[in-house]
Order: structure tokens, then sequence, then C-alpha cells
């Protein structure tokens, strides 16, 4: 695994080894920031279910302003740790340990307005989650890419 783009372009990161995770593809890391483009810098990026916290980190390597990476499983948290550290990312990003409905929760009691938050797979997502309305969906292999925005006042 490597970070695609960015700041720490070509840096490899640590795999999940004897964890039972399914890392995202650079492939499909590529096609989300690709679609994201330029919006990624300066963003509040919440990665869900981070794993080895491949795609927090590939945010950050393209200008996101903040990272917050929510695992549950403390090998992972750890590895996401030594991922942050051989990069040499000390400021920027914040791992919550907790499972991901903690996770926000506790950040929207502290009303975080998050420009993305990207999801696990295997999670089916409705049309409409609140004021929020899915304006795209892109699948590659065995994955779905859902976008959704604030939906216009009605």
């Amino acid at each position: 695994m490597r970070v695609i783009a960015g700041k720490f372009r070509s840096r490899r990161l640590k795999g999940p080894g004897t964890l039972r995770l399914r890392p995202t593809s650079d492939r499909l890391r590529e096609t989300l920031f690709n679609i994201l483009g330029p919006a990624v810098e300066d963003s509040l990026f919440i990665d869900v279910y981070a794993g080895t916290g491949a795609i927090g980190m590939e945010a950050i390597s393209r200008g996101a302003r903040q990272v917050i990476l929510i695992e549950s499983n403390p090998r992972a948290a750890r590895l996401i740790r030594d991922n942050l550290a051989a990069l040499e990312i000390f400021s920027g990003a914040q791992l919550m340990e907790a499972d991901a409905l903690t996770g926000l929760k506790k950040l929207s009691d502290h009303r975080s307005m998050a420009d993305f938050i990207f999801h696990r797979s295997g999670t089916e997502l409705p049309e409409r989650l609140g004021r929020l309305e899915c304006t795209r969906q892109l699948e590659q292999g065995d994955a779905t890419l859902s976008f959704y925005r604030l939906a216009a006042a009605a």
C-alpha cells in the first residue's frame, strides 16, 4: 500500500498483515480522490472504519486541513498510529478509538461540520439521510462510492 498523490506521494504504508481488514485498493482511492479533486484541500475529512488509515492519509497528503480517523479495533488503531508516525504526521490528524456510531455521535455533539465522510464498504445507504441526499453512486469492482450533498431547503 502506498499514498497515491500529494505531499506524501509514493510513500509506503504498513498493510493489515494478519489483521482481518479489507483495505481500499489504490485504484478505488485514486478514483475517489480524482472525483473529489481540489475540494479536499482545506477540508475536514472523516474516515469511518479507518482500518489502515490509508484513506485519511491520502486526504492529508492532498491538503485536507484536518482528518479524523475512527477505528474501534485496537490493533488497527495501532497500525494507524504507526502509519501516521512513518509519514511524520503529528498534527492535522486525530484518531478516535471508538465504534463508528459512537465516534460520529461524539463529533455531532461537538458540532463538527465535516466536508467529507468516508464509510466502509458493504454499508447499504438510503437515498436520503436526514438533510443529505445521494447525488451520485459509482461502482468499481465490488465497491460502491456514494456521494451526498445537503438537500435544498423545502
